[in-house]
């Protein structure tokens, strides 16, 4: 009875306070102090390929952030696509997983019909997901039914595979990466 007690006062006062509004002062102090320990490096991705099949402009962000003084920091790489003034956030492929950020990046007349275009999707792939040098050599596609997949690399004793869904013309519909593609 005293956890229930408790847990049950935690909640309330934890719900008290995130219904709280933030001060416009603290706001600001906040966003100052982030903005002072936060480094931004943006870099163009340039390639070929890339216009062959996806619209706007691609960009890789190395993003730092240090907590404080004494050398605790985070760092990460994160992909954007910069179409017209909107900015799409792509996903890391590292699980089994859907990826809804590159249906959206498809330019409209694109489709995954034939060899040709599985090539060129291949080219870009293989700039804005680059593979690890040691699976550059696993790196291929095929055609399954409705399906395209492009294999990745090895992972274990599968492989890393993105299998593309696509309609009848060749409309691509559904995109997941999958750590345990079995061939």
């Amino acid at each position: 009875m005293k956890k229930l007690i408790l847990y049950s006062f935690i909640f309330l006062f934890s719900s008290t306070l995130s219904g709280q509004k933030v001060p416009d002062n603290d706001k600001a102090a906040i966003n100052g102090y982030i903005n002072k320990m936060m480094y931004l490096d943006l870099k163009p991705v340039v390639s070929d390929a890339l216009p062959a099949v996806f619209t706007g402009k691609f960009y890789i962000v190395h993003q730092e952030f240090r907590f404080d003084t004494s050398g605790n920091w985070i760092c990460q790489n994160i992909k954007l696509n910069v179409t017209g003034s909107s900015v799409s956030y792509l996903e890391g492929l590292n699980s089994n997983m859907v990826v809804n950020s590159l249906p959206v990046l498809f330019k409209k007349d694109f489709l995954l019909k034939d060899e040709n275009a599985a090539a060129k999707l291949e080219s870009a792939l293989n700039v804005i997901y680059p593979c690890e040098d040691r699976d550059i050599s696993q790196i291929k596609h095929m055609k399954k039914g409705d399906q395209w997949i492009f294999i990745r690399g090895k992972f274990f004793d599968n492989y890393n595979a993105m299998i593309i869904t696509v309609d009848p013309k060749g409309a691509i519909t559904k995109i997941i990466y999958s750590l345990d593609y079995k061939m």
